[in-house]
């Protein structure tokens, strides 16, 4: 999604915000949110997760 507008920005940090953040959850679908939404605007995305899978984070290449 190309944020073009501010209503675009509203749904983004509707989304942001929705995500749950105590510690003790998975932050899976957070990270695969982000890891798509940046993917979509051409990033190189690398996800790495916990021993369990449960947890992760992306780390994002934006340079061209």
């Amino acid at each position: 999604m190309l944020v073009t507008t501010i209503e675009d920005t509203k749904q983004i940090l509707d989304k942001l915000v929705a995500f749950s953040t105590i510690s003790s959850d998975s932050n899976l679908a957070m990270v695969n949110y982000l890891a798509d939404f940046f993917g979509q605007l051409g990033a190189r995305v690398f996800l790495q997760h916990n021993e369990e899978r449960t947890k992760g984070q992306s780390l994002r290449d934006l340079r061209s």
